[in-house]
Order: C-alpha cells, then sequence, then structure tokens
C-alpha cells in the first residue's frame, strides 16, 4: 500500500538528504563522479544540489582536492540537538575555568573534514574590552597560528603530509611558509606538548594551544587561549598560562573518556 504521506515529498529535497546522508555512509570527502555513482543520478544533477547546498553552508568544497565534506551549518545547528553528555558542554565548563585563570578568550576546535582548515566549535570570550573573537563555525588555518597548528601536529602522519603539500600563505611576517620550517615546528609543538604562536595570523595576538584526545590518544581538538601580546608579559606568567592550557586540555580528556565520549569525532 502507498504511504499517502509520499504525496507531500519533494523529490529535489529527498536528492539533497539523501546526498548529505552519504557522508556518514561513505567518508568525509566525497567527488561529483563518487556521488553520481552511488545516487544513481547524472553528475549535472549532483552538481546542481552540490552547488545549492553550498550556497547554504550545508557543504563545502576543498579547493586543494575539489572534494565535498559537510558544512558548518550542521555544525551551527547542532547545539540544538539534546545530548546529556555532549562534548563541548564538557568543554566549555573546564574552559570557563580557564578563562577566570587567566581572562584570555578561550577557543575549542576540531579539524575540518576536509583536513585543509580549522573549525572552532565552543569559545568562552574574556572580560577586557580588547580581546580576540571569533564566531563558532569560523574557519582558522591550520599551519599558522597556536589553534590550527596543534591541529596539524597531533594529526595522523598522511594529514600531516597533506598539510605540508598545500600551499602555506602568509598572514603576517611571521607566518611560516616552508614546508620544512613547519614539519620541524610541528615536531617540536609534539614534542613539548603545546603551540606557542606570535602574530602568525594577526599582528600582535598570542596564542598557546593543547592537543585533546579521546581513549585511543587520538587527537579530537586543540583546547587554546588568545589575547594581545602586551598581556602575556612577562615570562613566569607565560609559563603559568601554559601549564593551565595544558591541565585543562587533560582534564576535557579525561572526561570525555569518562562521559563514553571516547571515538567523538
Amino acid at each position: 500500500m502507498t504511504d499517502p504521506k509520499n504525496q507531500y515529498h519533494i523529490l529535489a529535497v529527498k536528492r539533497a538528504v539523501r546526498l548529505i546522508n552519504l557522508f556518514a555512509e561513505h567518508g568525509p570527502n566525497l567527488g561529483v563522479s563518487e556521488i553520481a555513482k552511488l545516487m544513481d543520478i547524472h553528475k549535472s544533477v549532483v552538481h546542481k544540489l552540490l552547488v545549492t547546498l553550498e550556497s547554504e553552508d550545508w557543504v563545502h568544497k576543498s579547493k586543494t582536492t575539489e572534494k565535498y565534506s559537510l558544512g558548518l551549518k550542521l555544525l551551527k545547528l547542532s547545539p540544538l540537538v539534546p545530548n546529556r553528555n555532549n562534548f563541548r558542554q564538557i568543554a566549555r565548563t573546564i574552559m570557563s575555568e580557564l578563562v577566570s585563570e587567566v581572562d584570555e578568550t578561550a577557543m575549542l576546535t576540531i579539524m575540518s573534514p576536509s583536513f585543509d582548515q580549522g573549525i572552532c566549535i565552543e569559545k568562552v570570550e574574556c572580560s577586557h574590552n580588547i580581546r580576540m573573537t571569533t564566531e563558532i563555525g569560523n574557519h582558522i588555518p591550520i599551519h599558522a597560528g597556536a589553534s590550527g597548528l596543534v591541529l596539524a601536529a597531533y594529526a595522523d602522519e598522511e594529514t600531516i603530509e597533506s598539510v605540508l603539500s598545500q600551499p602555506l600563505p602568509a598572514f603576517t611576517e611571521n607566518t611560516i611558509t616552508d614546508p620544512d620550517t613547519l614539519r620541524r615546528k610541528l615536531q617540536e609543538i609534539r614534542k613539548q606538548g603545546y603551540a606557542f604562536s606570535i602574530s602568525e595570523v594577526d599582528q600582535g595576538l598570542v596564542g598557546i594551544a593543547s592537543p585533546v584526545f579521546n581513549s585511543h590518544s587520538k587527537l579530537v581538538a586543540g583546547l587554546s587561549i588568545s589575547g594581545p601580546v602586551y598581556r602575556f608579559e612577562p615570562t613566569d606568567k607565560v609559563d603559568r598560562m601554559i601549564e593551565l592550557v595544558k591541565s585543562s586540555a587533560q582534564r576535557i580528556t579525561d572526561n570525555l573518556i569518562a562521559s563514553d565520549l571516547a571515538s567523538i569525532m
């Protein structure tokens, strides 16, 4: 018997929803030809669907691979989905405590599905009038700034090589644009357990970041603080900030595992 609800179905919407579901079923990065084959429809139809979804931020096209991944709209809607063990909620409590200690903006970032950028998924702002501001869902460069560098440093070898093979645009005179120099920087970050940057993305901005892991020691996010350079002095103050960021990242890791969210992302 035909479902009477089917008379209200719109083919284009059904196709768009089916396309989005493919990323969960077949991987985070899909090309036009691959999607057309999986959906058994012409590539021109897939292209129109993707262009429309991209215009609404439901999918994102990588400039390097030209493949598509899920966009930021899903991330922005995710807080509306109930989840008692929400990763962001767990992290935000610890981030708020960190901000109360250092009074600098804290940010939680993850690697984008296309592995060529970072994405801010949570933030807690400081009390200063002059502060670093960003929006949840904003992209950050992966090769510059502490919050991006810590994601690159603790990624798997394949992702690191992908980052190093991409163009490394300069944002300031302090941005690392040489692959070999960046490789050494990432090794240094892994050795010391944190990333530290000065004026690599924005002039006069300092960043400190540390990794968050799951129970399999896989990177799931980076925790960072940032603010103007004049507030990151003297050296002993910076050393204390570094330890606070590292210990806060470890606390998020511990809570992540304890809350059965170890397989997140």
